[in-house]
């Protein structure tokens, strides 16, 4: 009995390996390795199409947001140009209210300094609301105004060479910097190939770096760092300072940036903060003897430096935030040929002051007053 007993557990151990019940993977009709690698392969194929399709579908998605931010930025860009236009068109430079949504109003000396004006569509909607329509954050639904007046920058053409020096002092560079800056950037806008004693000519290019002399004015300041003597440790402290237009004659207190003011040697920020909180009032800065007697700086010793009206030149930028990162910007220059400046020194006799050219505004037709020209656009990274 034990041994037929055997014999059966052997014979159903036989047919299992042979194929039976649950042991078809062992016999010898059973898939091989082979087929199993194909499947394999194909489930590997398959996961693989899928996972490069959901990063084309998530880059896509990525690429319409991006361009959807970039166009409601721009737009928002336009509708500031728009609001620009408005303004000048309707009222003389020296009495437009802009107003500033964080800040309420400012007067626009302080807008023609090169400061940051912010403007926001949603103010008058409330957080509650705006979460509930699922509008974005007012931040990027705004814009910036940006607009200096080229009388409150350093005119490369009129500025003294001592005052430059001292500039370039101040940040920590020698003053032979400055004779070759000066020299080289009016060589590089001469038509000559005369170089002067500090500067350089196409000659000095084409043997550094392979490139000429542009001998024409600047056209932009991102042109300076070709400029000999201007490279960009220089370029980052006073390129942005640099103003290229011939008919300026002095230096404008009133629209100045406060960092033009180290030209004079010895300033301090606290003479500097003076300057700034006078300008602000109604009359602004009138004389050079109210700018000495309100800073505690000796201003007088530099009379023939300074202009109180401003120029026919503005340089505006306009920009909105596209997302948390990067932001849309339009940038040209804002020419008034309207005749004479919006502002003029006075002519009866008394200290010179801002005189209002209110004539010039009468029709409210902005290009019969302003050209645009050197339009840009594009893109930059939000300062953190």
């Amino acid at each position: 009995m034990k041994i037929k007993k055997f014999r059966l557990i052997c014979s159903s151990n036989k047919k299992f390996l042979r194929g039976g019940p649950g042991g078809a993977v062992f016999s010898k009709s059973a898939p091989t390795g082979s087929v199993i690698f194909i499947v394999l392969v194909f489930i590997v194929f398959i996961t693989t199409v899928v996972w490069i399709s959901a990063i084309k579908i998530s880059s896509e998605a990525d690429f319409v947001e991006n361009e959807f931010s970039r166009l409601r930025a721009y737009t928002l860009c336009i509708s500031g140009l728009e609001f620009l236009k408005n303004r000048l068109s309707t009222g003389s430079r020296t009495n437009i209210e802009f107003k500033d949504g964080m800040h309420g109003y400012h007067s626009p000396r302080l807008l023609m300094d090169g400061s940051d004006i912010r403007f926001h569509f949603l103010d008058i909607i409330q957080d509650k609301y705006r979460r509930r329509l699922s509008l974005p954050d007012p931040e990027q639904m705004g814009f910036i105004i940006n607009m200096q007046d080229s009388g409150g920058l350093i005119n490369v053409f009129k500025i003294d060479r001592v005052l430059f020096k001292n500039l370039l002092e101040y940040h920590g560079f020698s003053a032979e910097d400055g004779d070759i800056i000066l020299d080289s950037l009016l060589d590089w806008m001469d038509k000559d190939s005369f170089s002067r004693v500090h500067g350089a000519e196409s000659d000095y290019y084409l043997e550094k770096d392979g490139y000429l002399a542009a001998n024409r004015l600047v056209d932009s300041v991102d042109e300076l760092p070709l400029v000999r003597g201007m490279d960009r440790s220089v370029f980052e402290k006073i390129g942005r300072w640099l103003d290229f237009t011939v008919d300026n004659q002095g230096l404008n207190p009133n629209t100045m940036p406060a960092e033009v003011f180290y030209l004079f040697k010895g300033i301090s920020s606290q003479h500097i903060e003076r300057v700034m909180e006078k300008r602000l009032e109604e009359k602004g800065i009138e004389s050079v003897g109210v700018m000495t007697l309100v800073s505690g700086y000796n201003f007088s010793a530099h009379p023939d430096v300074f202009q109180f009206f401003t120029s026919n030149t503005t340089y505006v930028t306009i920009k909105a935030q596209m997302n948390e990162e990067r932001f849309f910007y339009i940038r040209f220059r804002l020419d008034q040929v309207g005749g004479g400046g919006s502002m003029k020194p006075s002519t009866d006799g008394t200290k010179p002051g801002p005189q209002p050219r209110e004539d010039l505004y009468a029709s409210g037709d902005f290009s019969q007053y302003y050209h645009i020209v050197d339009w840009q656009e594009g893109t930059g990274w939000v300062e953190q």
